[in-house]
């Protein structure tokens, strides 16, 4: 989904002044409604069902997250920060007018509190909507009862996606808080009185808190939980989620996770930098056919020496002279990437195979492939800064590098740990490119090439427009592969 709003706006946007009120149940009306924020405000939901020729269906529909109403637009608070960045990039003037949040008051100052604690609980204080970013599930665990330590006055509800991690959830706050511990399940009685209560999400009682709690909103983005937690805007002052640090969500689900809970407030490490991507095409060639999906990757991609070839030559370009390359590929050119001396290019490949293929043609560069789980990688071939990696290595070890060529060519999702980086220091690059091939061999290898675009787009990449260039100009000349597995045989 592009949430670029430059090409929806009006002629002279400056004229037009909107504002945005927020009240206290955590829902915004903006005046005047802008059909810009509803198209940004939506969602793809896709539904499978059992008919069709093939024996099953899909039903692509667009879901709005906003209400048009007596010419105001009504959405949730925790867009309000999307809406307005988008909005004034745009040129649009905002004004925010917000409701004064009713006072908590925090008394928790544990000697044994790190720095990221404190801000945990001063957000929760300052703010009515908001994400905590944690480690794992026992990181979520401690955070709500670190809240509820800390706002000892406050009623506080702790909600779960099933009734095992809310019987966990009420063990550890009756053994750490040391005071009675609500449990409430479905199908029983809403009996007592106590602080902090402890329910899943299909057994929300219908009372007011001060703070209502998510350790787990991944997994409560159910359409039936999305129901029931839409109420809890009318019941909670506050209302926070957790969510796993460093774990790659689409764009509909940041979107469902700003409706329900707001941006994030706390991070545990610093945001990434901006990715682009591009499909290069492939030029046409002439494969095998099988009937097997491993044999259809092989000639394809893996034993393509075509497209590896294309992949190879494209490389050693981009590490040559990376601007002029993008100058001839894309009409417009990411101006953030760093400079060529301390440029790291690194080439994606499925198998070991590919890997070893590639590395005929890029002899300098370093082949770092997971051979066994005892051994995660190893480097051949130089110190140089470029490298040829495998899926499974930069998966598990992770890939330095600014721009990262995919010569895979499955619809498998793109795991590659630390890329893109994230922001650091002032030497540190702005953006990441990834080029990905645009493969038209046959029906199969052109089917797994839109799989793959799409989940760039879900993940909040932005697309760079090819130009019409001739993409055989960086065909290499083709090698004699003698011996891909020495000891093995040719």
């Amino acid at each position: 989904m592009n949430n670029n709003l430059a090409s929806q706006i009006p002629a002279d946007p400056l004229q037009t002044d909107v504002t945005i009120h927020v009240g206290r149940c955590h829902i915004a009306r903006m005046e005047p409604a802008l059909e810009c924020v509803q198209r940004l405000l939506t969602v793809t939901q896709r539904t499978f069902t059992c008919d069709g020729p093939l024996g099953y269906q899909e039903h692509v529909q667009r879901v709005g997250l906003s209400e048009l109403e007596n010419d105001s637009l009504y959405f949730s608070a925790g867009f309000v920060r999307r809406v307005v960045a988008d909005l004034k990039s745009a040129g649009y003037r905002v004004r925010v007018n917000q409701e004064r949040l009713p006072w908590l008051i925090a008394d928790w100052n544990p000697p044994f509190a790190t720095p990221r604690d404190q801000e945990r609980i001063e957000a929760v204080r300052r703010h009515g909507l908001g994400r905590i970013e944690v480690v794992d599930e026992r990181d979520a665990f401690d955070v709500c009862w670190q809240i509820a330590e800390a706002f000892a006055a406050a009623r506080i509800l702790v909600v779960l996606p099933n009734l095992d991690l809310a019987k966990k959830m009420t063990n550890q706050l009756r053994l750490l808080l040391r005071e009675p511990i609500r449990l409430f399940f479905a199908n029983a009685g809403f009996f007592g009185n106590t602080r902090c209560s402890v329910a899943t999400v299909h057994s929300l009682p219908e009372k007011r808190y001060d703070v209502i709690l998510l350790p787990m909103l991944a997994d409560c983005l159910g359409e039936v939980a999305r129901g029931r937690l839409a109420k809890s805007h009318f019941l909670a002052k506050r209302i926070f989620g957790c969510t796993v640090a460093g774990k790659h969500y689409d764009e509909e689900q940041r979107l469902r996770f700003e409706q329900i809970s707001g941006p994030i407030r706390c991070r545990i490490a610093k945001p990434r930098v901006p990715l682009f991507f591009s499909m290069v095409p492939t030029p046409p060639c002439h494969v095998r056919r099988t009937t097997t999906y491993r044999g259809r990757q092989r000639t394809c991609f893996d034993c393509n020496d075509l497209r590896n070839r294309l992949a190879a030559g494209i490389a050693l370009t981009v590490a040559g002279n990376p601007l002029r390359t993008c100058r001839e590929l894309f009409d417009t050119v990411p101006a953030d990437l760093p400079d060529p001396e301390r440029l790291r290019v690194a080439v994606l490949a499925e198998s070991a195979m590919q890997a070893r293929r590639l590395a005929l043609y890029l002899p300098e560069w370093r082949l770092c492939v997971a051979h066994s789980r005892a051994l995660l990688g190893r480097g051949e071939n130089g110190s140089s800064r470029h490298s040829i990696v495998t899926s499974r290595y930069a998966a598990r070890s992770g890939v330095a590098a600014d721009i990262l060529i995919r010569a895979t060519g499955t619809r498998s999702p793109l795991h590659v740990r630390n890329f893109p980086a994230r922001v650091a220091e002032e030497d540190s690059p702005r953006c990441a490119l990834l080029l990905d091939f645009d493969d038209q061999f046959n029906r199969w290898s052109s089917a797994q090439s839109r799989r793959r675009r799409r989940q760039y787009a879900q993940s909040g990449a932005t697309e760079l427009s090819m130009r019409t260039v001739d993409v055989s100009q960086w065909l290499l000349p083709e090698v004699e592969v003698i011996n891909l597995w020495p000891g093995r045989g040719s």
